[in-house]
């Protein structure tokens, strides 16, 4: 009976140590005694105390070490106040850490691999390495034209298959456009086009037969890589003959049929030309936006009088004959450039803060430098940003 109580009580002390390490360890622990406690960083047990005895990581594993973060790919520079390039940074492949992510996954611009880039991004080689880029505009989509794959018993563009056509960046093929496709076909119950829909097309170069309309529209047209142009029958159409058609040719035996649409002299007299800020390379309808070339500068798509230099906003720059913006952190100035080119280090004067040469919204705070410590700085009374001393904690 001594030898039974014995036991009971050897059994119910171990589970009181047992209680007690658990009490003490903030996670897991691998013994009895309080100084058993695995590392913050173990997700299941371990072996020792440190980060790189765990047996299961918490969050990611860099090689035989547990940490909350796979290595920054880039790192804070305190002398060029950039961000440089981190030698020892790695990427996220699920919970661990990897200096190349494996075939057939690419890399995010957050660091990660990934099977395949999300909404608004492209597939792109760079630096021996499949990255993940935002697409400027619409993404590319490559997609059959009229008389190819899906569309090869078809004759035209309709009110069925134009959605077809939607966000694509290029088009394998021809379109063709019939007016029948505006009356509909009860035969094959296609209702009509609406003519407010062909806008999906606003980027492609047509051939351009018996349609009523008033100006081509191409503007986002540079290039007719090979076939020739035909523009015929279009009893209202201005502005074609104003095109140095030539010009956007892929090859020297391209030609042009431009005819028996609107005549010049009544476009003329009813005041269908070119806007006065278009230069003689022509223009695609009557806006400033639809000019070849600006007979002054550009903003974005559209020809100006002049750019916001010294008033207006957004203030900008002049930059190959076009308006620039200023980086958002330049302050405008009265009367007075407000930047002399891109970027925040280009300003006259911040808007905010100034860390060395830029202009920022808020001082760096937080962010990883070098040997793995974090980079924290104050704004003195004059917004420029200094490092807080070494012995600060946050």
């Amino acid at each position: 009976a001594k030898n039974v109580i014995r036991a009971v009580r050897t059994e119910v002390a171990g589970e009181e140590e047992k209680r007690t390490a658990r009490n003490q360890c903030s996670r897991r622990c691998r013994g009895r005694s309080p100084s058993d406690c695995c590392h913050n960083q173990c997700a299941a047990g371990c072996t020792g105390p440190r980060e790189s005895d765990c047996l299961v990581c918490h969050k990611f594993r860099d090689e035989a070490t547990c940490k909350d973060t796979c290595p920054p790919l880039m790192l804070y520079n305190p002398t060029t106040y950039q961000m440089d390039v981190n030698p020892e940074g790695k990427y996220s492949f699920g919970a661990t850490c990897v200096k190349k992510c494996p075939r057939n996954y690419v890399v995010t611009d957050h660091g990660s691999c990934v099977r395949a880039c999300g909404p608004d991004y492209y597939e792109v080689e760079e630096d021996g390495a499949r990255k993940c880029k935002k697409c400027d505009g619409p993404c590319r989509k490559v997609c059959n034209g009229i008389g190819i794959g899906e569309f090869k018993d078809t004759l035209s563009i309709n009110a069925t298959n134009i959605k077809h056509f939607k966000y694509c960046t290029s088009i394998s093929g021809d379109l063709h456009i019939l007016p029948v496709a505006f009356k509909g076909d009860a035969y094959t119950r296609t209702p009509p086009l609406d003519p407010r829909e062909l806008d999906i097309l606003r980027t492609f170069s047509l051939a351009v037969v018996g349609l009523n309309i008033t100006s081509l529209g191409l503007r986002s047209l540079k290039e007719i890589s090979d076939g020739d142009v035909i523009i015929s029958g279009n009893r209202n159409l201005c502005y074609a003959n104003t095109i140095n058609w030539k010009k956007l040719f892929g090859t020297s035996n391209q030609k042009t049929k431009i005819m028996n649409n609107r005549v010049e002299n009544d476009c003329k007299a009813t005041g269908h030309v070119c806007d006065r800020l278009c230069s003689s390379e022509g223009c695609w309808g009557p806006s400033p936006r639809d000019c070849v070339s600006c007979q002054n500068v550009s903003r974005g798509r559209e020809c100006v009088e002049k750019c916001n230099i010294l008033e207006g906003e957004p203030r900008e720059f002049v930059e190959k004959s076009e308006c620039i913006q200023c980086h958002p952190e330049c302050l405008p100035q009265d009367m007075n450039i407000t930047c002399t080119g891109r970027g925040p280090d280009n300003c006259i004067k911040c808007a905010h803060y100034i860390d060395g040469p830029h202009c920022v919204k808020t001082c760096p705070a937080g962010i990883m430098g070098e040997n793995n410590t974090l980079v924290w700085k104050y704004a003195d009374a004059n917004n420029v940003c200094h490092f807080c001393h070494p012995n600060c904690t946050y």
